[in-house]
């Protein structure tokens, strides 16, 4: 146990001398003036030095919120895209779009600020530290329009046979949507014709609140199966506060 211990605390100490900071991790861009150019900041606090490549990358998201990136260096001009970071230095990165000069929908990407591999004592401890920021980056439309919608509701099971609620959510708008304090009413009619309602806030959706879908995009959430609730055919409505 002590010996785990002693590594984990090498390993912290290593981490901290040997990685970088990198700031905004969220950027929003317009795609024509001066705000079509911002600037980031990779941070050295250690004393030694620490070489970073900075890329680009489309942002796919499926509808289980699983990521796709593929490169999109021809759509940014990034200056400098690797250097190295000084002891206790810092280095300015000035990212450019290069794209459509209008976009009516939002375009997701994320920025990538990844250590370069260099061994660090591995004479001795065969580490190798590896640090990779994944940043935000939206190109956005000149205005936003919100829009969540429930396309199904319906119950399921999880991988322990455990009944869930499995929810789909489509982001009807033109800008990524964060699940901001949602509240899910669920309607339900019984076999009399009676209408039975329950309304799902807080811990009940803890499985998709403050997630993020993309414009345009669906995604699936599953939370328990809310106590006393029949199963059937549900109508289903969401309500959250708009933030992006």
């Amino acid at each position: 146990m002590k010996k785990i211990i002693l590594t984990c605390l090498m390993l912290l100490t290593l981490f901290s001398l040997y990685s970088f900071q990198f700031e905004p991790i969220t950027s929003d861009f317009t795609p024509s003036g001066t705000s079509s150019r911002r600037s980031f900041f990779a941070v050295n606090p250690g004393d030694t030095p620490v070489p970073v490549k900075i890329s680009m990358v489309h942002r796919d998201m499926d509808i289980n919120g699983k990521e796709t990136l593929t490169s999109a260096d021809d759509l940014f001009f990034i200056f400098p895209s690797q250097f190295i970071i000084p002891a206790k230095s810092s280095q300015t990165v000035r990212v450019q779009w290069r794209g459509p000069s209008a976009v009516a929908t939002e375009l997701p990407f994320r920025i990538i600020a990844q250590q370069l591999p260099i061994a660090i004592d591995q004479a001795q401890t065969g580490v190798t530290i590896l640090l990779t920021y994944q940043g935000s980056v939206y190109v956005t439309p000149p205005s936003y329009r919100y829009g969540i919608t429930v396309k199904r509701v319906e119950r399921s099971s999880d991988s322990d046979g455990i009944p869930v609620l499995l929810i789909e959510l489509e982001n009807t708008g033109n800008t990524h949507m964060i699940l901001n304090k949602p509240v899910i009413t669920l309607s339900l009619r019984t076999a009399s014709g009676a209408r039975i309602q329950k309304e799902l806030t807080g811990e009940d959706l803890d499985g998709l609140n403050d997630k993020n879908i993309l414009a345009g995009k669906r995604r699936v959430f599953t939370v328990p199966w809310p106590d006393g609730l029949q199963s059937g055919d549900f109508d289903a409505a969401i309500s959250l506060d708009p933030k992006r």
